[in-house]
């Protein structure tokens, strides 16, 4: 039984922790640090993202990852929320964290 309370704690960090904390960091600081010394929007979208996909040091992933970073920094820009990058991240991670719970065989966040 503890386990499984582990593996729900983990699923929850993956799907709502990891997201609030990467959105301040790219998304929120580096993103808004970017635009205040003049760097255009769109630039600052592909930089932070870069950043997102190589902060997570999976470079089968890159792809994936280079992806998601332009699509959450276009959400950023395009609302002007950090809140909605958040629950786009949490969308995007809340797949894995579930499949970790429920234990399905080859996959992982």
């Amino acid at each position: 039984l503890g386990n499984v309370w582990l593996l729900i704690a983990f699923g929850l960090m993956i799907a709502v922790g990891a997201p609030i904390v990467e959105e301040l960091a790219f998304r929120g600081l580096f993103f808004a640090a970017l635009r205040k010394h003049g760097v255009g929007p769109v630039v600052s979208v592909v930089i932070t993202a870069v950043a997102f996909a190589l902060f997570h040091l999976e470079p089968a992933r890159i792809g994936v990852l280079l992806s998601i970073g332009l699509v959450l920094g276009i959400v950023r820009w395009r609302t002007g929320s950090l809140g909605a990058a958040m629950v786009a991240h949490g969308v995007v991670n809340a797949p894995a964290a579930v499949f970790l719970v429920i234990g399905l065989p080859g996959v992982a966040p």
